[in-house]
């Protein structure tokens, strides 16, 4: 029996949208700016590969300790004890090194939109206001960041995850 999906009243609730090519093209255009701190990068999705590990682990470690006797009690806490600080480490590092390759694409993003600007005729600008300009590369560009950081990072640790989860 199929059951049909009943559309939503709430019209705060945002549709999905759908990937496009146009959508890829863009990220494409944005990873141009990632590639030149490609090293860091990679540096920085190595240390996602160990917090992925690590989150992996814990589980085992955590049966191990409820079915461990009294003696091995001791070393799996500290077994534990040490993957935790593994896993604090590496993502500290991960969060730096993100940052860092988002920071420096931003800047030559900005570089080059600051360098766009310059030559555009002033016509462009009399019929633009300056603050909605200023207003549209300050959230732009944030948005960019955000991404890098952020929405990129969780996308690759989440596809880790299920990648190890089923290994």
């Amino acid at each position: 029996m199929s059951r049909r999906r009943e559309k939503s009243s709430n019209p705060d609730e945002k549709k999905r949208k759908m990937l496009t090519a146009k959508d890829l093209g863009q990220l494409r255009k944005i990873m141009t700016y990632v590639k030149p701190h490609a090293g860091l990068w990679a540096l920085g999705f190595f240390f996602l590969l160990i917090t992925m590990g690590t989150s992996l682990l814990f589980p085992k470690l955590l049966g191990g300790l409820m079915s461990s006797s009294a003696d091995n009690l001791r070393n799996n806490m500290l077994q534990m004890m040490g993957l935790l600080a593994v896993q604090g480490v590496a993502g500290f590092f991960r969060v730096v090194l993100f940052v860092m390759v988002t920071e420096r694409a931003l800047a030559a993003i900005r570089g080059d939109l600051y360098t766009h600007l310059l030559h555009l005729p002033m016509s462009f600008f009399t019929s633009k206001r300056v603050g909605e300009l200023n207003s549209r590369v300050a959230s732009d560009t944030a948005q960019i960041g955000e991404t890098l950081t952020t929405t990129l990072a969780e996308f690759l640790r989440g596809l880790s995850m299920v990648i190890g989860g089923i290994a």
